[in-house]
């Protein structure tokens, strides 16, 4: 589930060239960080569909998080990622503290959160908009994400010889 989270998310970004943190945006790691978080804080159990899962990360990054006060980090007992409090943050960008160097912030590039922010927030609404208008036609038989981005459930990867 995590995998085809990052890549829808990561595509999402890639649409606004947020998707590089050169450019202010947010790399492949910290979404994956961000991902670790937001399931350990919204779904420990693994109840959510990916459907979902894509609409409470979209709608709690973009709606929720408070970046100023607020920062990603690792439980160091279990390794888990959490959201804790931590006030007197830069507000510019997003602090994701890297569990495997915790002096190293992941997100000390992505001086675009703001944008970032709005963007998943707007993505949030347009997808629950989505969602209705299709449920008004018809009731859903397959997860809506997957109507709406013609997602396979499973992709077909080429496997390695000899390993």
């Amino acid at each position: 589930m995590l995998q085809y989270l990052a890549i829808i998310i990561k595509k999402i970004l890639a649409h606004k060239d947020l998707n590089k943190p050169f450019s202010g945006g947010l790399g492949s790691y910290a979404v994956v960080l961000l991902i670790l978080a937001f399931i350990n804080h919204k779904d420990p159990n693994g109840n959510l569909s990916i459907s979902e899962m894509l609409l409470e990360f979209l709608d709690f990054y973009g709606n929720f998080f408070k970046p100023e006060e607020q920062q990603i980090a690792q439980f160091l007992l279990t390794g888990e990622m959490f959201i804790q409090t931590a006030p007197n943050l830069e507000h510019n960008h997003v602090n994701i503290i890297d569990p495997l160097n915790m002096h190293n912030n992941v997100g000390k590039m992505t001086y675009n959160f703001q944008e970032i922010q709005q963007f998943f927030s707007e993505s949030h609404a347009k997808l629950l908009e989505c969602k209705k208008k299709l449920e008004e036609k018809k009731p859903l038989k397959t997860e809506f994400i997957k109507q709406v981005f013609q997602l396979q459930v499973q992709p077909n990867f080429p496997r390695k010889q000899g390993l």
